[in-house]
């Protein structure tokens, strides 16, 4: 059976299970579509990006974003990327908390689904994971999907990669606040991503997160020095 393309990363597996899967064979002359069953062990790899969105208060559009920031330092360490450039952004654009423009900062979290527990990379801390084929579905949506006449209003059987966060866990409105309340403030922010997270996935995240954390506090320090500075 053919496995998906490797990839290696920093962060943790934060899920398991046994789950009932097809893949599609062939489809007969008469339109039948055969299917092959089977059960594997699938495994989650979750991780997050981060990325800087400049927005007004008219709407929530985008008028700049900064390149995305992967967690290339461990789960959750993403955003620790995203803060070095707000020292930039706040003097570019003349922000402060009560600005027409404002600053966010966006996290999404994806789960990718992996076929094994993944091996060592041969660099401290990151593992290289196997990611199921494409074509690997859940057993129980797949039936329902194939004899759909629009499959478009179908749920997708696919086994793929899945979004469980996406927010703003920081804004330039903030910045009328001390570092010590804005880092909790976005500590706050970033609960929903660290709630259920498994032992060892905790741990690696606390400790993403402490170097966000450290990353936003010298980036709070960097303005206010360019404050001073006038």
């Amino acid at each position: 059976m053919q496995t998906g393309q490797s990839f290696t990363t920093g962060c943790p597996i934060a899920a398991s299970g046994v789950e009932s899967l097809a893949r599609r064979l062939d489809t007969t002359d008469d339109g039948v579509t055969k299917m092959e069953r089977f059960e594997s062990t699938i495994f989650w790899v979750t991780e997050s990006e981060s990325q800087l969105v400049l927005r007004n208060e008219i709407g929530d559009d985008a008028l700049r974003q900064s390149d995305q920031n992967n967690d290339f330092y461990g789960l959750v360490s993403s955003p620790s990327g995203s803060f070095e450039g707000v020292p930039r952004a706040v003097r570019s654009f003349g922000l402060a908390h009560d600005s027409f423009l404002r600053l966010d900062l966006v996290v999404k979290v994806t789960d990718t689904p992996v076929m094994d527990e993944g091996e060592d990379s041969g660099i401290k801390g990151r593992r290289i994971y196997r990611a199921c084929p494409g074509d690997w579905m859940y057993a129980d949506l797949a039936d329902a999907w194939f004899a759909a006449a629009d499959r478009s209003q179908a749920a997708s059987p696919y086994l793929a990669r899945r979004q469980t966060f996406a927010g703003v866990v920081w804004t330039s409105r903030w910045l009328d606040a001390e570092a010590d309340e804005q880092a909790s403030r976005f500590s706050a922010a970033m609960q929903p991503v660290l709630i259920g997270l498994n032992g060892s996935a905790s741990r690696k995240a606390q400790w993403g997160m402490d170097r966000s954390i450290e990353g936003l506090k010298k980036a709070l320090s960097e303005v206010r020095r360019q404050a001073r500075a006038g």
